[in-house]
């Protein structure tokens, strides 16, 4: 009997250690499950590999707060981005707003490039900015809150609701970017139509039906222009090209003196000499290339015949201008200033833009004293010079000196 409770107690005492060891597998099992959230390192998952269920870590419970921030400040990164850092700045976001646009249609479009959990982060900082209208005033801003905290975001150009295309998402692109050569080469002939078949060659896909072909009447160039009814094409380009000789047919290109010089009076010139009759023949006649012809003057009239010199691929035949000499009678003669002494700083550094009157602030600025009313400025169409040239007025100058500049950077 004494054996028999002895094996029994043996027994009991083994069930009684069973649970024991099952609890304590249970609570290992446990701790194991918990590891990967609770040791240092044990948890941590590839940054790349998106949290469970899709949630930003740190955004729930107020737990976590380093991961907020971290969160936080890479999506107010993000917006930045994408409202501001385009390449170009016409493509830039804070752009592509007009007159009239509610700040809620503003943050709906900054949103639609923002992931789903992304766009529960982001609102307007203040409800009652729902309604708000943007204007065309400069420096207009918004304020979004992301997450927490507070985001200032300024408008770039606002479009003026009147001028606004109907198609906002419509972007034209400037000729000059489209049409990056403009030297079209040798043509078969000066019109039109081969100037556009030239342009077809050069650049593929062109929308020529969206342009509009204004030849130059003196030189081989022509203005290239968006039509009015383009929605692909804005602005103008220059091109240039040379026209093929037909030798065998006996054409030229050459143009006859009397289209070229119609003007044929020339007003009152200083003096009887080619030199002065050639500064009015440049006053008269823009882009006149004066060194391809030769002035006859007649020894008993004030009048002299203009011919295209042998040299000449521009022009042909000839052509007669009169004038008058101003009369000096104190002396009799005048000295004029040959411009090649007066301006003999030729290069005459940046400058604001390619025009005119730009280089003529220039001039002022460089040579105190200039009759500057008394010059012409002929800017080369390609190079970043110009002739300054005695006009047919001019008492204080003569003949004609190249200047060179750059022009400024607009960024």
């Amino acid at each position: 009997m004494k054996k028999s409770k002895f094996l029994l107690l043996g027994s009991l005492s083994s069930l009684a250690a069973i649970p024991f060891v099952a609890a304590k597998c249970g609570g290992t099992k446990e701790e194991d499950n918990k590891k990967p959230a609770e040791m240092p390192g044990g948890g941590q998952k590839d940054p790349k590999t998106p949290a469970e269920g899709s949630q930003n870590p740190g955004t729930e419970g107020g737990s976590n707060q380093q991961g907020s921030e971290i969160n936080i400040k890479a999506l107010k990164d993000k917006i930045n981005s994408i409202w501001g850092l385009a390449k170009e700045f016409e493509d830039r976001l804070q752009n592509s707003f007009k007159e009239g646009d509610s700040y809620q249609s503003v943050l709906d479009k900054i949103t639609s490039k923002l992931g789903v959990k992304e766009k529960e982060l982001v609102k307007l900082a203040s409800d009652g900015d729902k309604n708000k209208k943007l204007g065309v005033q400069a420096q207009q801003k918004i304020k979004i809150k992301v997450g927490a905290e507070e985001l200032e975001l300024e408008f770039g150009k606002v479009s003026n609701a009147n001028t606004a295309e109907t198609n906002s998402e419509t972007t034209k692109q400037t000729l000059n970017k489209v049409i990056t050569k403009t030297e079209l080469g040798e043509i078969a002939k000066k019109d039109s139509d081969t100037v556009k078949a030239a342009l077809l060659a050069a650049v593929k896909g062109l929308k020529i039906d969206e342009l509009t072909i204004d030849l130059d009447p003196r030189e081989n160039k022509a203005k290239v222009k968006a039509n009015a009814k383009s929605t692909s094409y804005e602005g103008e380009v220059t091109v240039t090209f040379t026209v093929k000789s037909n030798s065998s047919e006996g054409t030229t290109t050459k143009q006859t003196l009397n289209k070229v010089i119609t003007k044929t009076e020339l007003g009152e010139i200083a003096k009887k000499d080619s030199d002065t009759v050639k500064a009015a023949l440049l006053a008269a006649v823009k882009g006149l290339k004066i060194d391809e012809l030769t002035i006859d003057l007649d020894p008993r009239e004030n009048k002299a015949k203009v011919k295209a010199n042998a040299k000449s691929t521009s022009y042909e035949g000839e052509v007669t201008v009169t004038f008058t000499v101003k009369s000096n009678s104190s002396e009799g003669t005048t000295t004029k200033q040959t411009l090649n002494k007066v301006i003999t700083k030729t290069e005459l550094g940046e400058i604001a833009k390619k025009d005119s009157d730009t280089v003529k602030a220039a001039l002022l600025a460089a040579i105190k004293g200039l009759k500057i009313d008394e010059l012409t400025i002929d800017l080369d169409p390609r190079e970043n010079k110009a002739k300054v040239k005695a006009n047919a007025k001019s008492t204080s100058y003569e003949g004609e000196v190249t200047v060179t500049f750059t022009v400024k950077k607009i960024v």
